[in-house]
């Protein structure tokens, strides 16, 4: 029996939005009308959707797959071991290496005193830190405890060209006066003496001459009212001080320094601070007259933490 064809026909199926038509000839072959190949071109050249979008996004995977190493094992293979041999740094035996290392710093703390938890070694603490400044944090308190260096500053008066000490028993004879001005801030005064010099000490009586009746230099401040009721003795002057040997030398002799005792002359409930202060002889008299003072200069010497 010979083979029949087939009859052109046309073949209609429902892609659930629109009937597409397929032609198929007496050979089998299939057509696609030229309506439904517009339709199916715009399916493949879709911006989105279709060939060449889907070749961008390929390209893209491909892109991002060449940061993997191209042989994940070998990297595997060389990393691996690198990141062994670090961790071979690590004791093999933690519990070991405890048991080896714990007890060797205890014997360096063993060297502490083995008592610093009992109550005896806590009180000698305690001893110990109350002397410390009750703020530590204040720089100037720490100073002051640990670093009290005492220092000294000299304030001068003018000279007085001569002072003439005559015969009238208690005579008064002003001094030149000392002026102190602004201390260092922060400052204790600790003590405080006089200072006294004469360049040259004269005879003019034309006999042997000195002091006859002993005095003192006294001091006070300028806003004091009265030597005798507000001053302070800063020297004692004696009898029989700044001889002059007319008969056998002349009646000239050398000048003299005085400068206080710290710890008898120390005048530092006076001397408080910057101020004016007054001197004088104080009482005093001389064998004849006069006996002369030259070139005299007074000061305070202002000891100080």
């Amino acid at each position: 029996m010979s083979e029949k064809a087939l009859p052109a026909r046309s073949i209609y199926g429902w892609d659930g939005t629109n009937w597409v038509k397929v032609k198929v000839d007496a050979d089998g072959k299939v057509y696609i009308t030229n309506t439904d190949l517009t339709t199916i071109l715009a399916a493949v050249q879709h911006t989105t959707y279709g060939l060449s979008a889907l070749k961008t996004l390929i390209d893209s995977i491909i892109a991002k797959t060449d940061l993997i190493p191209a042989d994940i094992a070998t990297q595997l293979d060389t990393n691996i071991p690198a990141v062994k041999a670090k961790t071979d740094l690590i004791p093999a035996d933690i519990a070991t290496q405890l048991d080896t290392n714990v007890p060797a710093i205890k014997a360096k703390t063993d060297l502490l005193f083995s008592g610093i938890a009992t109550e005896d070694k806590q009180d000698t603490i305690i001893a110990k830190t109350g002397n410390l400044p009750s703020d530590p944090a204040d720089e100037s308190l720490l100073e002051a405890a640990f670093n009290r260096q005492v220092h000294h500053l000299d304030f001068w008066s003018d000279v007085d060209d001569v002072i003439a000490i005559t015969a009238a028993a208690d005579s008064d004879y002003d001094l030149p006066n000392v002026i102190v001005p602004t201390l260092p801030t922060g400052i204790t005064i600790w003590k405080v003496v006089v200072l006294f010099k004469c360049a040259l000490i004269r005879d003019s009586s034309g006999a042997d001459n000195g002091i006859d009746e002993a005095g003192t230099i006294r001091v006070k401040k300028s806003t004091d009212a009265d030597f005798d009721a507000d001053g302070i003795t800063a020297f004692d002057i004696l009898d029989n001080m700044w001889l002059v040997d007319v008969t056998n030398v002349g009646r000239d002799r050398g000048g003299d320094v005085l400068v206080g005792n710290m710890n008898n002359d120390n005048i530092s409930s006076k001397v408080t601070g910057a101020a004016t202060y007054n001197l004088r002889l104080d009482s005093i008299s001389a064998d004849g007259a006069n006996l002369e003072l030259h070139e005299v200069q007074v000061g305070l010497r202002i000891y100080f933490y």
